[in-house]
């Protein structure tokens, strides 16, 4: 005797305290084709299964490389547009990739930025001591060892000879005399 196995049938609302997603984002993946209800009930409510929560998944996935919803869209009708698995797989291989090195360029932007902040930090831990700039216009000047062949720049971009402007004051710039040249600028 065969056995009928059973899944649950989620509501979307359901599905959006499954997902952690809101209904709108939900009712939105509908319309732009990204998701489906497996059926509706006798009143009209969407209900979808467990691979709903697989495809938000996906979405989400989709997104964290940095694509919009459109172009998880487009992602997805070219998939299903090609008449062979080898050429969908190629067109998917080939996005990913690309995705692929942006994230590796990303990381390594990150990685410089992290070691520029370790290298801040180091920096200033030896000014917690430092009794030689009784006022921030000292430090610009500091004669303490950090133990750095160079402050780093983000320590250095404070110490630029054009401070801020302090807190209320504005800058005044003046207008540039009219040339005659009918107001605009070439």
């Amino acid at each position: 005797m065969a056995t009928e196995r059973t899944t649950a049938l989620l509501k979307i609302g359901d599905l959006a305290r499954r997902t952690g997603k809101s209904v709108r984002a939900l009712h939105l993946y509908e319309e732009m084709g990204l998701l489906q209800p497996v059926a509706r009930t006798a009143g009209g409510f969407r209900l979808f299964d467990e691979e709903a929560l697989r495809r938000i998944r996906w979405i989400e996935l989709l997104q964290e490389t940095g694509m919009s919803l459109h172009q998880i869209g487009e992602l997805l009708r070219s998939w299903w547009e090609q008449p062979h698995g080898p050429g969908a797989m190629e067109g998917l291989r080939s996005v990913f990739q690309a995705k692929l090195q942006e994230a590796r360029d990303q990381a390594r932007k990150y990685e410089a930025l992290a070691a520029e902040l370790d290298s801040s930090i180091r920096y200033l831990e030896t000014c917690r001591s430092c009794s030689a700039a009784p006022a921030v216009e000292t430090c610009t000047r500091c004669p303490v060892d950090h133990a750095m062949d160079r402050e780093p720049m983000l320590v250095a971009g404070l110490h630029l000879k054009t401070p801020a402007p302090r807190a209320g004051e504005l800058l005044q710039i003046e207008p540039e005399p009219d040339s005659g040249r009918g107001g605009g600028r070439s």
